[in-house]
């Protein structure tokens, strides 16, 4: 017996852990894809281009979020122990797709990040794959013992926390793609440097007494230091090279830089995905920033002959500049992508639809949408409550329990009393009947 008891603790601690583990990790890598939706359809698009096939839009914007929300829910339900046999196996089914998919890229490299965790972590296809393979030994595990334990929630409150669970995570998806992502994990974040002279994009590094250190070039040591190397800062991987739309193409991102202290910077990565309605909307961003005295400058990754049909249907309103189309989905996400800059500084970034267009100033305007801390804590605050309405649903469960089961005892005792009763008395007036 106490043999038993001690392999039951084990397998208790140990579904506990798996629990933990590969519910973590669905949760942490549907969200990651949640919050940065355009990150995960540009990724689902990157693979679509590698196979050479062309997809719509649309049914890559349903494919990401359908598969980022759904492992959401999946390592909710696996952390939680709710569904305790559904939801493992239905990430088993997941994980036996997403095996094989890892197998693949690390056999054929078609690129060299699988995406798992959006922009988050950087995962390469070797550390993907042993990843997978960890997740489904724990998995397996868990299919075999998961319904040995109890859930965090009783089973009547399971649809309480998917419900919760699934408001929470569609929110932040439907932000992310409508707006821009609640939490950036991009380089160009509000706040940086986006055009960085020449002499912000390097330290100096200097040593003195053994001892080795980097300054920046406006802030230079005294003749006790002596000089290393010149080394480039992370202002050097924020900077954007802007290059005209004319056949020379020469880069013109200083003089585009120095021109205003204000700038609408507008983000056509891709001219082939946007509508025809994009260009009225373009326009009237022109105006509204040529009324706030703010230089205007349109910025695709597309080829000459795009370029070409978007000059016609604009009427060649503004000049329509190149760069690099990677770096302009990291700068901002969406088809059609804003960016506010002031002193070179990033000040706001939202997608085009999301822009009013009866604004006046642009400075007045604020991206921000829900504030992503908010809405964590909000989420805890439910989950608590649910938890202390189980957790007083069953303390109170065996008093109106006992009550109920007390009271059918009685009445049960009272009908054997009540039909010994008729039973004798029957006895008895058969008795009298024979005596007569």
């Amino acid at each position: 017996m106490a043999e038993q008891n001690k392999k039951d603790k084990r397998i208790r601690l140990l579904v506990i852990l798996l629990r933990i583990l590969v519910g973590g990790t669905f949760v942490l890598s549907g969200l990651s894809k949640s919050i940065d939706i355009w990150g995960f359809i540009y990724k689902i698009e990157q693979y679509f281009s590698v196979w050479s096939i062309d997809i719509h839009r649309q049914l890559v914007v349903v494919l990401a979020t359908a598969l980022s929300i759904g492992e959401f829910l999946l390592g909710g339900f696996i952390l939680f122990g709710c569904y305790r046999r559904v939801s493992v196996w239905l990430s088993a089914i997941l994980m036996a797709g997403m095996t094989f998919f890892s197998i693949y890229l690390v056999i054929d490299n078609p690129v060299s990040d699988c995406g798992c965790f959006g922009e988050l972590i950087t995962v390469g296809n070797w550390p993907t794959l042993i990843k997978n393979l960890l997740l489904c030994v724990g998995i397996y595990f868990l299919i075999k013992y998961n319904r040995r334990v109890k859930g965090f929630y009783n089973t009547y409150l399971n649809w309480t926390v998917g419900v919760a669970l699934l408001a929470y995570v569609s929110i932040v998806a439907f932000v992310g793609c409508a707006f821009q992502p609640m939490a950036d994990f991009r380089d160009f974040k509000v706040g940086t440097l986006l055009f960085a002279q020449d002499d912000a994009n390097v330290d100096v590094v200097y040593s003195r007494d053994g001892v080795t250190k980097r300054f920046s070039s406006d802030n230079l040591p005294d003749s006790t230091w002596t000089f290393v190397d010149v080394v480039e800062n992370e202002n050097s991987r924020l900077t954007l090279s802007i290059f005209g739309g004319d056949e020379e193409g020469d880069e013109l991102t200083d003089e585009i830089a120095s021109k205003t202290d204000k700038m609408l910077f507008v983000s056509i990565p891709d001219l082939g995905k946007v509508p025809t309605s994009a260009v009225t909307k373009v326009n009237g961003l022109k105006r509204i920033a040529s009324s706030d005295s703010a230089q205007f400058v349109v910025v695709t990754g597309s080829g000459a002959d795009a370029r070409q049909r978007w000059n016609g249907l604009s009427l060649n309103e503004y000049p329509l500049y190149t760069s690099d189309d990677t770096t302009l989905k990291a700068l901002v996400r969406g088809d059609v992508g804003l960016v506010y800059v002031t002193d070179g500084i990033i000040r706001w970034k939202m997608n085009a639809d999301a822009f009013d267009n009866s604004q006046l100033h642009l400075s007045d305007i604020s991206a921000t949408t829900v504030n992503f801390t908010w809405l964590n804590v909000i989420l805890a605050v439910v989950l608590l409550i649910l938890k202390i309405i189980d957790t007083v649903g069953v303390a109170l469960k065996p008093r109106f329990y006992g009550k109920s089961r007390k009271k059918d005892v009685t009445l049960h005792s009272d009908l054997e009393t009540s039909t010994e009763s008729a039973y004798q008395v029957q006895n008895i007036d058969s008795d009298e009947t024979k005596e007569n």
